[in-house]
């Protein structure tokens, strides 16, 4: 299971603990407004992934990819108490570091396959996500 690591920002303790209140609850039927912020970054990285691959600029391909691998390793990630949501974070760290390996090789065939499979792996994650917490809903 991915490893939370405790931090010193102001504010970290209280988001945690709130997000994690939400999955134990059961309380998360929608995507609630600190979640979505918190996924906004996530969205701009994967952005400019896409802009360094169509550039064919390798540091900027490795950079967006290390910041989306740091997103997927804070206590916010951690959204959902599901094997197949560990597995989806696991996949998407893997491919992070794909991309970080393709860049620095200067391949951009294999920087752009992984990152097709990282989209993929995004939106297959957030399919479950939605069911998971329809089915807690719905399980009331």
């Amino acid at each position: 299971m991915p490893q939370i690591r405790a931090t010193s920002v102001p504010g970290r303790k209280r988001t945690y603990s709130l997000a994690c209140a939400a999955v134990l609850a059961g309380v998360a039927a929608a995507q609630k407004p600190g979640v979505a912020q918190f996924m906004r970054p996530k969205l701009v990285h994967s952005q400019r992934l896409l802009e360094g691959l169509s550039l064919e600029n390798y540091d900027l391909i490795a950079r967006e990819a290390r910041a989306l691998r740091t997103i997927s390793e804070t206590a916010d990630w951690q959204v959902l108490p599901s094997i197949e949501y560990v597995r989806y974070s696991g996949d998407f760290q893997r491919l992070c570091n794909e991309l970080i390996r393709h860049a620095n090789n200067k391949n951009l065939d294999g920087a752009s396959l992984a990152y097709l499979q990282l989209t993929l792996n995004c939106v297959e994650c957030h399919k479950h996500v939605r069911q998971y917490r329809d089915k807690e809903v719905k399980g009331r």
